[in-house]
């Protein structure tokens, strides 16, 4: 039995028309309405330029991509990229309020939208791969998701897609829960988001009778979080899902990839082939 751990963005869901848009609408919002800037362009940046971005790595989800692409075009961000929402995180809100629509927004976090009143571009999202596929890998291996989503954004294209073979879905809550818990006992501030190994540490532990052990992501910083578990993970890179998908296969080597999948077809490969 082999473990097999995947990211969930730009993995098994193609994020390119939400959390990828919703990162450069809400700069652009944030840059326009509150920093008040004027003659910006729309969108700021391109995909491409967005992916070579997220590759360098130190972003530990898409508030602090969103963040560090508002920060290019004004010092104004710093100061409203602190806190949380409905405590002064401005960014962070409008990026939430973007991709999860006026509604689920207001039940996720019992306040109004402020600055988007349309439908969350959540709805917007698809699967790289089919279910049938995953079902298949499924068999003789273990399947799980490590994953910087908050647990409520993990769980949504599960339960919409019937996604029911994976046994373990860490996500950012786990790290947040850690994270307190190491600061309440020894007054550290320390970050488990990747390419913190946390995650994947954390569902090895869960399977110690594993022959081998896989983690598949697209980007470095899930390469780096491989490398530097201290469980032997054999670290997958996705380059299906990059814009320029030459550039983001160098990247992941560069980081450590000890393979690439060029197509979710291939992904049947990971675990021994089908």
């Amino acid at each position: 039995m082999n473990l097999i751990v995947f990211d969930m963005d730009g993995v098994l869901v193609d994020v390119s028309s939400s959390y990828r848009e919703a990162t450069r609408e809400a700069a652009y919002i944030f840059l326009r309405d509150v920093a008040g800037l004027e003659n910006l362009p729309h969108p700021l940046l391109s995909l491409e330029k967005l992916a070579e971005i997220k590759q360098l790595g130190g972003l530990n989800n898409d508030w602090d991509m969103t963040h560090k692409v508002a920060s290019l075009f004004s010092a104004e961000a710093d100061k409203y990229y602190k806190g949380d929402i409905g405590s002064g995180n401005v960014i962070k809100q409008i990026f939430q309020e973007i991709y999860l629509g006026e509604e689920l927004f207001r039940s996720t976090y019992g306040i109004d939208a402020a600055y988007c009143h349309s439908d969350g571009l959540i709805l917007k999202e698809k699967l790289f791969t089919s279910k049938a596929l995953l079902t298949s890998i499924a068999v003789g291996n273990t399947l799980a998701i490590a994953t910087g989503r908050p647990g409520s954004e993990a769980a949504y294209p599960l339960k919409k897609h019937g996604l029911d073979m994976f046994r373990t879905v860490i996500s950012y809550d786990d790290c947040i829960l850690e994270e307190g818990r190491i600061y309440k006992e020894t007054g550290k501030c320390v970050s488990l988001s990747k390419p913190s190994p946390f995650m994947l540490d954390k569902i090895a532990s869960m399977y110690p009778d594993a022959e081998k052990l896989y983690y598949c992501g697209d980007v470095g910083d899930d390469m780096r979080a491989a490398k530097s578990s201290r469980y032997p993970y054999i670290a997958v890179g996705i380059a299906y899902s990059a814009p320029d998908e030459d550039a983001g296969k160098k990247a992941l080597l560069k980081c450590g990839a000890d393979m690439i999948i060029d197509t979710p077809e291939q992904l049947a490969r990971i675990g021994g082939e089908k």
